[in-house]
């Protein structure tokens, strides 16, 4: 039977995990769980997705990752195989690390974003490797947390405006949310929490968060739908533009950006707005 194709959306919010060959593990010596992180990051400079979240066990990885111009697929691809090649190197070894194709999942909403995130931080703790998410190394539980313990590897700033649109209370909302009951032993002034430019979505003096410049979204629905972005951004009427500027649309509504907001820049009403909001959601 054909494998079912994977659908592309640029600003899709996907929960991905892959296991080791039959189990087996992948992360063994200390060294690799740092050099898979080192790998991940690597990626994210070229292929231009967002890295939400994530947890390493040591049989299998979870990512939460956030893809505009590149699928999926293709970051998959080179994340695994680049992986596969480190870890048989490494052992002077030949045959499969991963066990198949990688197990996906497309998010569709905010609760359901963070439902997610809560099972991939909370994944040590079931499996019995640790009492709390706190101590697990591997995950980006504390950097949510707020720890000055941890580097901070992950885009955290639009996760994070799932629970409060300012900076200090987001993260303790998220501790509220995961049911840590001494949040103030990881938090950190609100300075230190944008880790060399990190937390590219908080700014200002009140610590809001920005929302992705309009323009920066409409060149990733535009690379991956083949329509030019001014089009988009236009009043045309053509129907393969109509149907890009929904995308868009849909994409800027879950950044943060107003219905009206949109209408203006667009050049459409805000009736029409709603109306392709409301046929997205049937």
């Amino acid at each position: 039977m054909a494998r079912k194709n994977r659908i592309h959306v640029p600003g899709a919010v996907h929960h991905v995990t892959s296991r080791g060959d039959g189990g087996e593990e992948i992360f063994i010596v200390p060294r690799e769980w740092e050099s898979f992180l080192e790998l991940v990051a690597e990626a994210r400079k070229t292929m231009q997705f967002e890295w939400l979240a994530y947890c390493l066990m040591p049989n299998h990885f979870h990512l939460i990752l956030r893809v505009w111009r590149v699928p999926l697929w293709s970051i998959m691809q080179r994340v695994k195989t680049a992986w596969a090649m480190r870890f048989n190197r490494r052992r002077e070894r030949k045959g499969h690390v991963f066990g198949g194709r990688f197990m996906s999942r497309q998010c569709e909403t905010s609760a359901d974003i963070k439902s997610v995130l809560r099972y991939v931080h909370l994944n040590p703790v079931k499996a019995g490797l640790v009492e709390k998410a706190e101590d697990w190394r591997w995950s980006s539980h504390r950097e949510y947390l707020g720890s000055n313990v941890e580097a901070g590897l992950c885009d955290k700033g639009w996760m994070l405006g799932l629970f409060d649109q300012k900076k200090i209370e987001a993260h303790r909302g998220y501790a509220e949310f995961m049911g840590v009951t001494s949040p103030s032993d990881f938090m950190v002034s609100a300075d230190a929490l944008c880790v060399e430019g990190r937390e590219e979505r908080m700014t200002g003096e009140s610590g809001e968060f920005r929302k992705a410049p309009l323009d920066l979204l409409a060149a990733a629905v535009s690379a991956s739908l083949g329509i030019p972005a001014g089009l988009m951004m236009s009043p045309c009427r053509v129907r393969q533009v109509c149907a890009a500027r929904k995308v868009l649309v849909q994409i800027a509504v879950a950044e943060g950006y107003r219905g009206i907001e949109l209408a203006r820049v667009l050049g459409i009403s805000n009736q029409t707005i709603s109306k392709m909001l409301r046929s997205s959601s049937g």
